[in-house]
């Protein structure tokens, strides 16, 4: 179990108790899938709760957290130092599971794309990006902290850029673009499947990696599961929340699996080439 920042020992003791109501008045904050602002608390915690949408069930984090308001760590030792803190372990310590699972990821690409440009968006110390190297695909990686950037850099002499995807130049575009983890983090999900799609090839590929709310271990673990974090993760994403997102943004879903309980990863492509 993670230490989740502001969870309850005693959830009775939070002044807002599982299922209780909150005001539909209260327009800030609506839902990513539905716009509705009727919501009733999941799991209560000191400085933002886990709401459900009281319309279609979606499931993310209220009051929503500020734009940038984890930047400092993302942008420094959040591999290290904060991962830690809350129970996880340092980085350094999983180089080689990282390699292990960056390098499959690439295998279930390849059953899409085998080569080509390659944009790992979040990509830490650059694993997938030195995974898709070796496969052959033209891959850079962009990431907020410097630090775990130059490591990376260092450890396998790959392409890794201190940047957020609205930074890139407009016409550079990319025949593979992946992100795993990160698109929970974030305060506008849509905004960065969009800047995605603008740097996709007419027949290239994004792939979502997420932790999947509708996960065995969730239903199971419930305020206890791992992910269960609103202070970094803002959205709960299922899988039919993931296949909706990208049709709102131009993609259709051109395959969806679950590598392991926890997550679920969706492949996209442009909605106009598998019209083709």
């Amino acid at each position: 179990m993670t230490n989740a920042p502001g969870r309850f020992d005693d959830e009775s003791l939070s002044p807002r108790p599982p299922g209780t109501v909150l005001s539909s008045q209260d327009t800030s904050n609506p839902c990513l899938m539905c716009g509705s602002t009727s919501r009733a608390v999941l799991y209560p915690f000191e400085i933002r709760d886990v709401v459900r949408c009281q319309s279609c069930n979606f499931i993310y984090a209220h009051p929503m957290a500020e734009e940038g308001h984890f930047d400092e760590i993302y942008g420094g030792e959040y591999w290290t130092t904060y991962n830690v803190s809350v129970g996880e372990p340092d980085i350094h310590d999983r180089i080689d599971e990282f390699l292990e699972i960056s390098a499959e990821r690439i295998e279930r690409l390849e059953r899409f794309r085998l080569d080509g440009k390659l944009l790992d968006v979040g990509c830490s110390m650059g694993f997938l990006v030195k995974a898709a190297s070796d496969s052959g695909f033209e891959a850079i990686g962009i990431d907020l902290s410097e630090q775990t950037l130059a490591e990376g850099r260092e450890l396998f002499d790959v392409d890794l850029r201190q940047a957020v995807v609205g930074d890139l130049p407009s016409a550079l575009q990319f025949d593979a673009i992946t992100c795993y983890n990160t698109i929970e983090h974030l305060t506008d999900p849509e905004s960065l499947m969009r800047e995605m799609v603008s740097h996709l090839s007419p027949d290239g590929i994004i792939v979502i990696g997420t932790h999947d709310i509708e996960s065995k271990s969730h239903l199971l673990e419930r305020r206890l599961w791992k992910h269960i974090m609103p202070s970094e993760h803002l959205f709960y994403f299922r899988r039919e929340d993931l296949f909706a997102l990208g049709e709102r943004v131009g993609l259709t879903v051109v395959h969806a699996d679950k590598p392991i309980d926890n997550s679920i990863v969706v492949y996209y492509k442009h909605a106009e080439s598998t019209a083709d």
